[in-house]
């Protein structure tokens, strides 16, 4: 389905509370909370910073939720562990996250490199003897599911696109040293992410998706040029009942470029809702 969405202004400043700190498979994770309620996890993509990527969202999202967002494994403030940063490492830091905090049964929402964590999160979940903390709802946003990168052209730092030539993506750019001041020091984690892992490989697979079976929501921009829309529609066609939600004038960022769209259609989805 699609939606229509003008909600871009400006007005919606980035606020987050304090960082708290917990101790996950002998790594220190750094992580926002705020709110209660039903429990909302989200995972950040390759910008390497929770507060860059839901600092517009967070308050609105805390009115109805218990909304927690980690630093994963890897990105500063969090440790940055000398360790192979496999997909099975990476879903063990995120399982070992969600029960150190009692998040078990929550709705684990991830965007771009976060999508795909929690894509591949969804389907090794669902595959037989998995041992990981339970999550009642998966939202893929814009995540880089099925998508392969040829092995040479991830011999750097990812090199990232130029943004949006629009107000909001104008006044973003002159305060990106304060939204995202570990940008680069994260760049060896997402290398070693790159290298280890099944991110940019194509996994989790058209079969793998097809074995989840837990509600699954997939929101994408109409106008990603990072990770095509196309990307999404197929996801949504292999998870057996999920929702495909695409965001019309909304590049590979929903959560800031469309804020309270978003905010509408993730709490929509979590509470069991229709989305409208």
């Amino acid at each position: 389905m699609s939606t229509g969405t003008t909600d871009g202004a400006l007005d919606l400043d980035w606020r987050l509370p304090s960082l708290r700190e917990v101790q996950v498979l002998g790594h220190r994770i750094a992580y926002y909370e705020k709110g209660e309620g039903p429990p909302l996890v989200l995972a950040h993509g390759f910008s390497g910073s929770a507060a860059f990527e839901w600092g517009r969202v967070f308050d609105l999202l805390a009115e109805r939720h218990r909304v927690v967002a980690p630093q994963l494994v890897g990105f500063l403030p969090s440790e940055q562990p000398d360790i192979a940063y496999s997909t099975d490492v990476q879903l063990a830091h995120l399982s070992g996250f969600l029960g150190a905090l009692g998040l078990e049964g929550c709705t684990l929402a991830g965007e771009s490199y976060g999508g795909w964590l929690v894509a591949a999160y969804a389907a090794r979940a669902a595959a037989p003897g998995a041992e990981l903390a339970r999550v009642d709802r998966y939202a893929i946003l814009c995540g880089a599911v099925g998508v392969k990168i040829p092995a040479n052209a991830v011999s750097g730092p990812p090199q990232p696109r130029p943004p949006p030539n629009t107000p909001l993506w104008r006044a973003i750019l002159k305060r990106l040293p304060e939204l995202n001041p570990h940008d680069a020091a994260n760049n060896p984690t997402r290398q070693a992410i790159l290298a280890a892992s099944d991110l940019g490989k194509g996994w989790p697979d058209e079969a793998a998706l097809g074995r989840i079976t837990t509600p699954t929501l997939v929101l994408w921009g109409e106008d990603d040029d990072l990770v095509p829309v196309k990307f999404g529609r197929a996801a949504a066609a292999a998870i057996p009942g999920s929702q495909l939600v695409v965001l019309p004038g909304v590049g590979h960022i929903p959560s800031i470029d469309a804020p309270r769209d978003f905010v509408r259609i993730l709490t929509d989805f979590a509470a069991g809702r229709a989305i409208g």
